[in-house]
């Protein structure tokens, strides 16, 4: 989830690999959520 939204669904291997390597991939993917997510946050997108 980013910004309260479903961006990726998946198993075990999904929960699996965010775990591990964190949400950025996520972010990288989908920039515009991503600049939603951080001004809900109250700051600029990463």
């Amino acid at each position: 989830m980013l910004a309260g939204r479903i961006v990726e669904t998946g198993g075990p291997e999904l929960a699996e690999k965010l775990h591990r390597e964190g949400y950025d991939q996520l972010r990288e993917k989908y920039p515009e959520i991503a600049a939603e997510e951080a001004a809900m946050a109250g700051k600029e997108a990463v």
